[in-house]
């Protein structure tokens, strides 16, 4: 069952634009990337990088390392495209971090 973004807690658009803001990354760039985003970690073939995923590495880091923007983009973007076929996910998912902003 995947959860919906009103199930999580971390994992909203009111934490991610907040997190842009900090940053002064526009908002017109914040709103496509979100977008973007959410669209990614919904895709059908996600069983475990998904948005569940994303809000329990938000919560931890929460706990360890609060306010780090830079983790906190990291994990946003940490596996944004997804083949489990690929071995260069990673590396295309910081090329996306790149193009969104």
């Amino acid at each position: 069952m995947r959860a919906s973004l009103l199930d999580m807690i971390h994992a909203t658009p009111t934490r991610f634009l907040k997190t842009c803001h900090r940053t002064r990354i526009d908002g017109l760039a914040t709103a496509s990337a979100w977008d973007n985003l959410v669209a990614r970690y919904s895709e059908t073939h996600r069983h475990y990088h998904n948005l569940t995923h994303l809000d329990r590495m938000l919560s931890h880091m929460d706990r360890v390392a609060p306010d780090n923007e830079a983790i906190e983009f990291a994990i946003w973007f940490h596996d944004a495209i997804y083949d489990p076929l690929a071995r260069d996910n990673e590396a295309r998912s910081a090329d996306l971090f790149t193009e969104c902003f």
